[in-house]
Formats: structure tokens, C-alpha cells, sequence
């Protein structure tokens, strides 16, 4: 059973109900499945996290990108789903919460 020391992942975060204030120069050229997704955004993500603790080594790092307006909310849902411990938000260039960092629990 080989497990992964990272996953790391740009997901679909765009609430469908959200897709047309973005700017035309991100709608035109990003297909829609690569911005959007069910659940105010968060379908992919929930997933990702939920089946990401059985795909990670113990120690092994989950590394999200985010909606910055969501980040608080992703950082709760890992720090719920059994098996991640140290979830942090980090901040993007432009100083924005924009990343989810956690580790899946060191095994005892």
C-alpha cells in the first residue's frame, strides 16, 4: 500500500452562483470545470479532503489553494475530518488567506 508524502491541489473553489462576476479574461479562458463547483464552491474540496487522509503517508503534507473568502471554512473542515493535525491558513503575495496547509496524524 504505497501512500503519497504530499498532496497538493489547486481545485475547483468558484461557486457556480459566482461565475459571472469573474473577469472576462478568467471565464474565456479557464474551462469551467477547472473554476467551478457545487456547494458554494466547496464540492471538490470536501471531497479532496475527505479521501485524502487514506492517500497520505503519516506526516504527509495536504496543501490546498483556496477562495480567500472560504479559507477560514476549509481550515475548519480539515481540522474536523479524523486523521490531519497543524492546519494553518497562509497568505498569498497579495496578502490575501488564500492557502490550507495540514499533516496527516504521525501514526502511534
Amino acid at each position: 500500500d504505497v501512500r503519497a508524502r504530499a498532496i497538493v491541489s489547486n481545485p475547483p473553489y468558484i461557486a457556480f452562483e459566482e461565475a459571472d462576476a469573474l473577469p472576462n479574461a478568467v471565464r474565456n479562458w479557464e474551462p469551467a470545470v477547472a473554476l467551478l463547483s457545487a456547494d458554494n464552491g466547496l464540492a471538490v474540496t470536501r471531497r479532496l479532503v475527505r479521501d485524502a487522509a487514506s492517500r497520505l503517508a503519516a506526516g504527509g503534507v495536504l496543501a490546498l489553494e483556496v477562495d480567500a473568502r472560504r479559507a477560514s471554512l476549509v481550515a475548519e473542515m480539515v481540522s474536523a475530518e479524523a486523521g490531519f493535525t497543524h492546519v494553518s491558513v497562509r497568505f498569498d503575495l497579495a496578502g490575501r488567506e488564500r492557502y490550507v496547509i495540514a499533516r496527516r496524524r504521525e501514526l502511534t
